[in-house]
């Protein structure tokens, strides 16, 4: 005689050989998807992200290799690998690599300008990729600064400043307001900030005029509400060239954001 006791130990007995074939099968898949991936990058890196620690903003260039192996059945050749950024350089043979064969890829890494961290991405592409990267690599580590303005977090040649995204907050909408952006001078030279083509509404000094080397000084900005656009948003950005610091042109671009206050009659003081 079949007792209850007797069918539910059955039916325990059955479900578990079903979750056991049922893991089976994923296993399965999982393994075939992980061994295709690898055919069809063909190169496998033995380590994707390398870190150069810290560094300092005017020391040397720093390298770093990749090394890689060919594992797919055919030649297959790097056809070019592309940056995020122009501080990073990277050096290949773009010629075939056997079946098995090993290679490498060297970095070098420029920290001159770039304090803060980093984590720059190079995308490698090769002959048997097409339009997407067989692979991603990673240089990780920070860039510091060898002065006592190490802790100033934007670096415009000798400039520094020190907000990290330059903001000035509370701008009157119907007032004159004048806000402040503590700065430094870095270098050995005395400096002189001037700033072109800023809008109307908009003038610029620093206190002092005139800011020695190792000196803090104020970025003031003034700027009239009453001569801002009908449709200028709460917030917006002011993007505009110094003239001063001691880098290229294309380097002397900055970007400060500008918030309105929600109270037409606050007024942002000087002092």
């Amino acid at each position: 005689m079949i007792t209850m006791r007797f069918i539910k130990a059955f039916r325990q007995i059955f479900l578990f050989f079903l979750s056991v074939q049922a893991t089976a099968q994923i296993n399965t898949v999982q393994e075939t998807a992980s061994n295709k991936e690898t055919v069809n990058n063909g190169f496998f890196f033995e380590n994707t992200i390398r870190s150069i620690g810290k560094i300092f903003e005017n020391g040397p260039i720093q390298q770093t290799v990749y090394s890689f192996i060919n594992q797919s059945d055919k030649p297959i050749a790097i056809h070019k690998i592309v940056t995020t950024c122009g501080c990073t350089t990277a050096f290949f043979e773009e010629r075939p690599y056997k079946p098995t064969e090993r290679g490498e890829i060297k970095l070098t890494f420029d920290p001159h300008r770039k304090l803060g961290v980093i984590c720059q991405q190079v995308f490698i592409y090769t002959s048997e990729s097409g339009n997407k990267p067989a692979a991603t690599l990673e240089l990780t580590g920070e860039v510091v600064s060898e002065n006592e303005f190490a802790d100033f977090a934007t670096s415009i040649g000798n400039l520094r400043i020190k907000q990290h995204t330059p903001t000035l907050s509370g701008i009157s909408r119907d007032k004159q307001s004048i806000e402040r952006l503590l700065c430094a001078n870095s270098g050995k030279q005395p400096l002189v900030l001037k700033v072109s083509e800023l809008p109307e509404y908009v003038s610029f000094k620093t206190d002092p005029e005139i800011i020695a080397p190792g000196q803090e000084a104020d970025m003031l900005f003034t700027i009239d509400g009453n001569k801002l656009p009908p449709d200028v948003k709460e917030s917006f950005f002011l993007n505009f060239m110094l003239e001063g610091p001691d880098v290229p042109e294309a380097d002397r671009f900055l970007t400060v954001k500008v918030v309105l206050c929600n109270n037409k009659n606050q007024i942002i003081s000087d002092n």
